[in-house]
């Protein structure tokens, strides 16, 4: 999976992907397949044991030719793996207790002049230790991470690599994935209307609908009769429709007046200029008079279409009787 990520109202980009493929650090927790659990603990002790209390679901063993191995440890049993190198350790995975997954993250500000590289491991949806370029080395979430923070922080080659990981991974990526992500752009479109059809000096909710655009950096700003309204505003924040593209939703509180005009103003990258859109407050004689008016222009075309037809056929039928 590859997005990225622009705040609302910040000039910070990350880039984030979810990578499949293990690396030393991880060589534990990345081999994990992903699995429910059902009352099973993981732990690495501090000598890089693993270890692993049985109950009633299944479990797999991988020795050093990748040779798996399937079987039901009774309800209680620690089954303890000692630690061996980097490249042959005997691996347990809980193929119907756990789900362990890691999420690779590239922050960039200015193009590639400051770089943050994180490497967030999660079980059962909860992180609980990460790598911070900015920091050097794994650090703890949550007290299920403290152990493995420490193990994986013992081993000084791949923790070189870790660190060397913003160059490697974040900036070389950048260069391969800029004309797709970063000079993408996708127009949004702007609608607004009124949550209520009540009449007007009654308090209404207008809303302006921001969707389908990328990327997330946008900005949006309600006017009243040409002056900006910054009371009452109320924002969804940014919306990911899982294609790439954002949606947000600007309300503001108002009591609106006849004659008034409210105007939803939006600004985007891929605009060259801010997009605006208006809607007026109309009372309601003057949208019975509007109504009227566009019916009776309606119905005054449709007596000149009949009557320039009806003369045309008999212009028509009088050339061909001459």
């Amino acid at each position: 999976m590859l997005c990225l990520w622009l705040p609302g109202g910040s000039c910070m980009a990350a880039l984030a992907m979810t990578l499949m493929v293990p690396s030393p650090p991880g060589a534990l927790v990345r081999d994990t397949r992903r699995t429910k659990r059902t009352g099973t603990h993981i732990a690495a002790g501090q000598r890089g044991v693993l270890a692993v209390m049985g109950s009633s679901c299944l479990w797999e063993m991988r020795d050093e030719l990748g040779h798996w191995s399937q079987g039901g440890p009774p309800v209680g049993l620690w089954a303890l793996l000692p630690r061996r190198t980097a490249f042959d350790w005997i691996t347990p995975v809980l193929t119907e207790c756990s789900m362990e997954y890691v999420k690779s993250e590239c922050h960039f500000s200015n193009g590639t002049e400051q770089v943050r590289f994180l490497e967030r491991h999660f079980f059962n949806l909860e992180e609980y230790a990460r790598f911070d370029s900015n920091v050097g080395e794994f650090r703890a979430v949550t007290e299920l991470g403290q152990p493995a923070a420490k193990f994986w922080n013992s081993w000084e080659d791949a923790l070189r690599q870790e660190r060397a990981t913003v160059d490697t991974f974040c900036r070389f990526n950048y260069r391969v994935v800029q004309s797709i992500t970063v000079h993408l752009r996708v127009a949004p479109k702007v609608t607004l209307y009124p949550t209520k059809t009540q009449p007007l000096q009654h308090h209404n909710l207008l809303v302006c609908s921001v969707s389908g655009f990328y990327p997330g950096h946008i900005e949006v700003r309600w006017f009243r009769n040409g002056q900006e309204e910054e009371a009452g505003v109320v924002s969804t924040g940014l919306i990911q429709n899982g294609d790439w593209t954002f949606q947000t939703l600007v309300m503001l509180e108002a009591v609106p007046q006849s004659g008034e005009v409210y105007a939803c103003q939006v600004e985007h990258p891929s605009w060259s200029s801010p997009v605006t859109v208006e809607w007026r407050a109309w009372s309601g004689s003057a949208r019975s008079k509007m109504l009227s008016g566009v019916g009776g222009f309606t119905l005054g075309l449709l007596f000149l279409g009949a009557g320039l037809f009806v003369y045309l056929r008999n212009h028509g039928c009088h050339h061909e009787g001459s």
